[in-house]
């Protein structure tokens, strides 16, 4: 086991927190998880302002959906560009069953940074070097976005002209699995909206469950206790008032 304090901030947290925790909790790492539509080099912009010496970019995880990846390049690419230009490390997710051949194909279509580290194994086989070459790899503060697309052939588009949107629901009324399940595939049909990505985790009588949902496909498992029940939703053309309404359990069956 490593034998390091690790603190987590969501990104919607405000710039200012990472300074709040560093002068309280001074943890050795503060983890920043974006949600996975999100232009990291915009992040990084705003937190190279706060560096000092006491505060290091480490250079940022991309994690790839070793099943769902093309279709995410393809339909939202200057999320996907971005996040290959600037990241330090890239694993594979969903990669337990992958042969050596499948890494080197998929190392192959991403077109990443040539500076970034590509992991041709799942994280389950890691050994504990490869987990510190992952947060000891610093950022290059130097370098600038524009610089780091240079070697890919497509722009990055402002934010504001995205059509991605997202919901964050907490009162759930779902209550079972089988509600779960209805509510997920509803969401794959496309009537609600381009789902892109939802996760969530609610409580049925002493367990938690959670669920995993990326374009067509999902998970559901079991969960550790969470503080509160939530679902969060992102895509395109949401109808928020059905989709409250979905995991609310108040549609019609």
């Amino acid at each position: 086991m490593l034998n390091y304090r690790f603190s987590c901030l969501n990104n919607k947290n405000k710039i200012n927190s990472v300074l709040t925790i560093a002068n309280t909790i001074d943890p050795d790492f503060l983890v920043v998880e974006p949600s996975g539509v999100a232009y990291i080099s915009k992040i990084i912009a705003k937190l190279k302002k706060i560096c000092y010496e006491r505060i290091e970019l480490a250079a940022p995880i991309l994690i790839v959906d070793g099943q769902n990846f093309k279709e995410s390049m393809n339909n939202f690419k200057d999320y996907f560009s971005d996040q290959l230009s600037v990241s330090g490390s890239l694993l594979v997710s969903k990669s337990e069953n992958f042969s050596p051949a499948d890494f080197d194909n998929i190392e192959k279509y991403l077109n990443k940074n040539p500076n970034t580290k590509f992991y041709n194994k799942h994280y389950s086989s890691f050994s504990k070097e490869d987990w510190e070459s992952l947060i000891s790899k610093k950022i290059d503060l130097q370098s600038t976005e524009k610089e780091n697309l240079e070697f890919l052939d497509l722009e990055i588009t402002d934010t504001s002209e995205s059509l991605l949107d997202n919901i964050s629901i907490s009162d759930l009324g779902l209550g079972c699995e089988n509600a779960l399940i209805r509510a997920l595939n509803i969401l794959i049909s496309g009537v609600l909206g381009h789902i892109v990505r939802a996760k969530g985790y609610f409580k049925v009588k002493d367990f938690w469950i959670k669920f995993d949902l990326v374009e067509d496909q999902y998970a559901i498992t079991g969960s550790d206790e969470m503080p509160d029940e939530r679902v969060v939703v992102i895509g395109e053309n949401l109808n928020k008032e059905s989709i409250k309404m979905l995991f609310e359990n108040k549609i019609e069956k």
